[in-house]
């Protein structure tokens, strides 16, 4: 609401006790996301913007809503605009490819990260100084470096734009895996692990996407990620070993550097751009509930239990490629199949479990069985993994457990 139109003394000048802009009749459209308004209004406090009153005459004023933050850049109002009707429920062309380009940037790096699992255990002892415990630190050291680096390089995306943050940790990531190729022992491998993790993107990435997509559309875009972080998965567990089979090692760290430097391509051609680090609940770090979120007891049961299935999983792919080759007799540069059969098998498997979960809406019941059954096919493997038979059994069983 602006003061009124056409009187005199008006050009340019504020109506005492008028002064207030409804941002939702400049929009015209209907309430949009508060968030998005709260970080988009380009106007300086020190210039107040002028609006053409509807006697034609420009109108200022020089105050915007209570709880409403002014930025600087005329480019986050334009953005406001474009964005269409709020209360849409189809994602825009922008928030489209924004979605749709993050996801692939995910699912490039995942898979470069996913590809090394199959294969390191296995073609690592060709590497001088190889234990089994340093190849077990060598796929480890990837996620130690991201753990520590993911809130900090959040932080400075907040600071200095999503975009730079983006860049550097897929150059740093293409760097530790270039390294990584040229390793001739375990150790420069594991200095390349590290040097991959450092390039901890995963909460810019989301940040952004979080940037560029109304919050009613947000799920959508973060379950299309989630999506390419799944298919990623599936993928690597059989290129992986192809690819390893036909250029060695290097020729698989190699590959996984050219993933991040097309995920540079990726962010600069498709995604689109946004106005710059925009403050709000999704992607802002609150400092002062940052100490009460990490202790915070319901979240710490949760984190354990991520910590302990993943832990699961990376012991699993340090123990059965081994198994593979000693227990089942099958030549390493033929567990390509081995892992596709187990995540087909896994996929058809688990869908009667997760439709029984949502129609009795017993997704917990679903969750705890499938911890049980990880459990027990740990203790399958070890009391029953001679053979390949038995091998393949448990290994289609726990892709199945794991997925749920």
């Amino acid at each position: 609401r602006l003061a009124r139109a056409g009187q005199a003394g008006d050009h340019d000048q504020l109506v005492a006790g008028q002064g207030q802009v409804d941002i939702f009749q400049i929009v015209g459209a209907g309430t949009p996301d508060q968030d998005l308004v709260q970080n988009s209004l380009a106007w300086r406090a020190d210039k107040p913007p002028s609006i053409r009153g509807a006697t034609g005459v420009r109108q200022s004023a020089a105050a915007v809503p209570v709880g409403f933050r002014l930025v600087e850049s005329p480019a986050c109002f334009n953005r406001l605009l474009t964005m269409g009707d709020s209360h849409s429920e189809r994602m825009s062309g922008a928030e489209t490819r924004a979605a749709g380009g993050l996801a692939l940037v995910f699912a490039f790096r995942m898979l470069g990260m996913f590809m090394v699992l199959p294969v390191l255990a296995t073609y690592g002892q060709e590497l001088a100084g190889s234990t089994p415990a340093l190849i077990g630190l060598a796929i480890g050291a990837y996620g130690l470096t991201q753990a520590f680096l993911q809130i900090p390089f959040g932080v400075i995306s907040d600071r200095i734009g999503r975009r730079p943050v983006i860049y550097f940790g897929l150059v740093i990531f293409a760097a530790g895996s270039l390294l990584a190729a040229n390793a001739d022992s375990i150790w420069g491998v594991i200095a390349g692990r590290v040097l991959q993790g450092a390039g901890a993107i995963s909460a810019a990435v989301m940040a952004l996407l979080s940037d560029l997509t109304r919050e009613q559309h947000r799920t959508k875009a973060m379950a299309l990620i989630g999506m390419s972080i799944g298919l990623s998965f599936a993928i690597a567990m059989v290129v992986g070993p192809l690819l390893t089979r036909a250029f060695g090692l290097s020729g698989l760290f190699l590959a996984t550097g050219a993933m991040a430097l097309l995920g540079i391509v990726i962010v600069a051609g498709l995604v689109p751009s946004s106005a710059g680090p925009l403050q709000h609940r999704e992607s802002g770090v609150a400092k002062q509930a940052l100490w009460p979120t990490l202790k915070n007891p319901d979240l710490l049961r949760l984190d354990f239990a991520i910590f302990a299935l993943h832990a699961t999983l990376m012991a699993s792919f340090i123990a059965l490629p081994l198994a593979l080759v000693e227990q089942g007799g099958l030549p390493k540069e033929q567990h390509w199949w081995v892992y596709l059969t187990a995540l087909l098998g896994g996929f058809f498997l688990m869908v009667p479990f997760i439709i029984y979960g949502e129609k009795k809406r017993r997704m917990r019941r679903v969750l705890i069985g499938s911890v049980v059954v990880l459990l027990a096919c740990e203790l399958f493997f070890w009391l029953f993994g001679h053979g390949l038979r038995n091998l393949m059994l448990g290994i289609v069983v726990f892709f199945t457990a794991f997925n749920l």
